[in-house]
């Protein structure tokens, strides 16, 4: 399950998320897809967001659409959650999770003091709205690459390919705002 920012055509041109790719292939079949928003999915409509339930039915769509009657789902970032409420919802269609780099809950609060403090995620909200799609975000973005311009450019083009800087700002803002822990 590609993030809140993804982009199914332009991920190939990441070499290291190719080989990933290629190698997952050799054992089982892989089935990508850009959340409703993002990359080649069509845009939402104004100013809304749509909601963990519309996302949960794109990604049966796409099951139901690949034949896919259950599946291991791989979710990163801010697809984590989305993914651990499916399987909640869903066990029937999901075998198993691997999840990567993400959590149930992003923002700290009274009783998740492991979270980020608002002040940084509201600080990284402004970051994305002035820098999204440019080689100083994705050196944010690819800390471990930023010194790699070919990455850097690769990266900028990508985000510039997933959603404009407010679609981008706003997507990390809702993410913020999502707390699955209650399904887990």
């Amino acid at each position: 399950i590609g993030g809140l920012v993804s982009h199914v055509d332009l991920v190939w041109e990441f070499a290291e998320v190719e080989r990933f790719l290629m190698r997952l292939s050799a054992f089982c079949r892989v089935i990508l897809f850009d959340m409703r928003g993002a990359g080649v999915s069509d845009r939402t409509c104004g100013d809304a967001m749509p909601s963990e339930r519309d996302w949960s039915a794109d990604l049966m769509a796409v099951m139901d659409a690949a034949r896919s009657k259950s599946a291991t789902l791989f979710a990163e970032r801010d697809a984590g959650p989305m993914a651990m409420r499916f399987a909640a919802a869903h066990p029937q269609c999901v075998r198993s999770l691997i999840l990567s780099n993400t959590t149930a809950r992003y923002v700290r609060a009274d009783d998740y003091p492991c979270g980020e403090p608002p002040s940084a995620a509201e600080q990284f909200y402004k970051t994305i709205l002035e820098y999204w799609g440019t080689e100083r975000m994705a050196a944010v973005a690819v800390a471990s690459r930023a010194g790699d311009t070919n990455c850097l450019r690769i990266s900028a083009r990508y985000q510039r390919s997933a959603g404009t800087p407010r679609s981008a700002a706003e997507k990390f803002r809702y993410f913020c705002e999502v707390d699955v822990r209650d399904c887990l």
